[in-house]
């Protein structure tokens, strides 16, 4: 399950509630809704590909792995090293 981040357009911010139960159906679990137009939640990457179609979505940003070393590691060393 991948997190996700989707923006919808401010022309369809009166049916956020709508849009986030059809969301929810296609597939998405989601963990936040703000009133503004974001909508949190995690899905897998079939569903995330189904759902970028919705028009009205204006960007979904899917969550970004990041590897942080520890204080006492080497700076220039990589973690498969």
């Amino acid at each position: 399950m991948i997190q996700i981040v989707i923006t919808i357009s401010e022309i369809y911010l009166d049916r956020l509630w709508t849009l986030a139960e059809s969301l929810r159906v296609d597939g998405l679990i989601i963990t936040r809704v703000y009133e503004f137009g974001v909508i949190v939640g995690v899905a897998d990457k079939e569903v995330i590909l189904k759902i970028r179609n919705y028009r009205e979505i204006i960007s979904l940003k899917e969550e970004e792995e990041v590897f942080i070393t520890p204080p006492e590691s080497d700076i220039q060393s990589f973690p498969d090293e």
